[in-house]
């Protein structure tokens, strides 16, 4: 019941339940045990944020020498 009021309350739509990482979350946060805090806002926003772009970004560069071969327009908004 958490996990839905959670999804409801904050209007993320339950199909985020079918995505790859969800259970890989509710594992690791399982697997830290009961009394366990979660992240605060800042580290959510700022510093895990900051460590999914610069994962983003090394994907990128690892793939960018093939672009000239295949023609590859990256097009983001923000």
């Amino acid at each position: 019941m958490c996990v839905a009021r959670f999804f409801s309350d904050c209007y993320i739509t339950f199909n985020c339940a079918n995505f790859i990482y969800y259970q890989g979350m509710i594992d690791v946060i399982a697997s830290m045990g009961f009394g366990y805090k979660g992240l605060n806002y800042d580290a959510l926003r700022v510093k895990l944020l900051l460590e999914v772009k610069h994962e983003v970004n090394f994907l990128i560069d690892s793939n960018r020498s093939v672009w000239i071969d295949i023609g590859c327009t990256i097009v983001a908004d923000g």
